[in-house]
């Protein structure tokens, strides 16, 4: 005969088994990410950031499903990923910081073969007037 008690250690074991479940693909996304992260290409950088985006997106889907009370390996796991994490940030800080600095190189370039092809709009550096008029 089942009492209320059993069915109720039963769902709560169920949960525990489920988180630790969701906890670890949480663990095995992040382990995904810090390598992909470790093996970034620039030259291939849209192919990497749909990559990049397609696992953090496993992931945070992955995060909205923990709920309820986590054992000390699941707290294990957490301290884990945190730190894989810090370690992904600066490491995506640093990517990020190259993205920009391709953006700049991008934007100067565009500016000078604009000044090449058009060398009599804007200023003149010598400060003469050329009438286009004329």
């Amino acid at each position: 005969m089942e009492t209320g008690y059993d069915k109720y250690a039963e769902s709560a074991t169920e949960k525990g088994s489920n988180l630790k479940m969701i906890m670890r693909q949480i663990y095995n996304r992040t382990l995904e990410i810090r390598k992909l992260v470790e093996n970034y290409d620039s030259k291939r950088r849209e192919g990497w950031l749909a990559d990049l985006r397609k696992l953090l997106n496993e992931r945070g889907r992955l995060v909205t499903q923990l709920s309820g009370p986590c054992s000390d390996e699941d707290r294990t796991l957490g301290r884990q990923v945190t730190a894989m994490n810090r370690e992904i940030n600066e490491s995506l800080q640093k990517i990020k910081q190259d993205i920009i600095g391709d953006m700049k190189a991008f934007k100067h370039r565009k500016r000078s073969v604009n000044r090449y092809r058009h060398p009599y709009t804007g200023p003149t550096r010598d400060g003469m007037f050329l009438d286009k008029k004329g």
